[in-house]
């Protein structure tokens, strides 16, 4: 809560106040794999609330890998073009998104079912994702990268259902 309140001061107010909102603050994280993210996902803070956890201080808290696939990742994260393209492939066959539903999506199956694009690994989302699916008795369906999938399976409930995007065929097209 600390730095975000810091980054809004710093950025938000004084130094870049033309460039960014209060809503553009999100939080980043780098982790040597994706058992880091896990690890985050899964923390209560520790008997003495010292550790990390999730507590809802960030709309947004991206979960990128230290290596080639996190830094690509960023590479998209900081493009909106990029990101659009992958959006709307991975749309097709697709219906577009009820904002107005309890649940956190992206789009929806032709059933209706929830689908989450959660290649960015924004740990929050995924969280409200899976937490609404719970409470609901429903299924739903989650996008990542291949390299993602291991550790948000172990997170997530039954109810989720993967959906990999391979990570070298995703370079190839993006990023030749």
């Amino acid at each position: 809560m600390r730095v975000k309140a810091l980054m809004w001061s710093v950025l938000c107010q004084q130094r870049l106040p033309a460039q960014y909102r209060m809503g553009d603050v999100h939080g980043l994280v780098l982790g040597d794999s994706m058992d880091l993210a896990y690890q985050i996902l899964t923390s209560t803070g520790g008997s003495k609330h010292d550790y990390f956890m999730l507590d809802g201080s960030f709309d947004h808290f991206y979960f990128l890998t230290n290596d080639h696939c996190g830094e690509v990742t960023l590479a998209l994260l900081c493009d909106p073009a990029k990101t659009a393209e992958l959006n709307r492939i991975l749309a097709q066959g697709l219906i577009a998104a009820d904002r107005g539903r309890a649940t956190e999506h992206d789009a929806a199956e032709p059933d209706g079912t929830p689908v989450l694009f959660g290649y960015f690994c924004d740990l929050p989302r995924i969280v409200r994702f899976n937490t609404s699916l719970d409470l609901m008795g429903r299924p739903g369906t989650l996008l990542c990268f291949d390299f993602q999938a291991e550790a948000l399976r172990r997170y997530c409930s039954e109810r989720v259902r993967f959906q990999t995007i391979d990570f070298a065929k995703f370079e190839r097209r993006l990023f030749p």
